[in-house]
């Protein structure tokens, strides 16, 4: 019991990163969001997993290392996505834990990966900066290429180990 007192003191301390952090008026922490998913999680999946839940707490705590990297930042430069991905692995090896999604199905990746783009929608809806407007628009063609995934992936059901290899 007391091994993870440091862990969780980290892990909790990575729920104050601030998103959104190119513009000045959105406030929205690591620790706001992860909640978000996990609720949007609760409330749409037919029967989201303890490990499905739980990979949407942590799926951002590795930003407490270098902050939240834009989404066009990491689609710009897939080489800075990469990095931010291994950087990840390494945030949770480094606590003595493994990465959150190694427990996932491909089917629990794609929801997830819709789930943090829909609380991002969500948050922007009530942001009253003029960027949020053009922001929104961008954030809903992902939510629905997201949802897309979701319903036509022909990986869902297989082991994420067997899927990722056909990426």
């Amino acid at each position: 019991m007391q091994d993870n007192f440091p862990r969780t003191h980290k892990l909790l301390a990575s729920g104050g990163v601030r998103r959104w952090h190119t513009t000045r008026t959105m406030k929205q922490t690591t620790a706001e969001h992860s909640w978000g998913v996990a609720l949007i999680l609760s409330m749409y999946h037919p029967s989201p997993s303890v490990d499905l839940l739980r990979a949407a707490l942590f799926h951002d705590c590795h930003e407490k290392l270098f902050g939240d990297i834009p989404s066009p930042i990491k689609q710009r430069w897939p080489e800075i996505k990469a990095a931010e991905e291994y950087a990840e692995v390494l945030f949770f090896h480094d606590l003595g834990l493994v990465s959150p999604y190694d427990n996932l199905s491909a089917a629990d990746l794609l929801w997830l990966d819709w789930a943090d783009k829909l609380e991002a929608y969500h948050f922007l809806c009530d942001q009253p900066d003029p960027d949020s407007y053009e922001m929104r628009c961008n954030i809903i063609s992902m939510v629905d290429a997201a949802w897309d995934k979701i319903e036509q992936n022909k990986n869902i059901g297989k082991p994420w180990a067997e899927w990722k290899g056909k990426q």
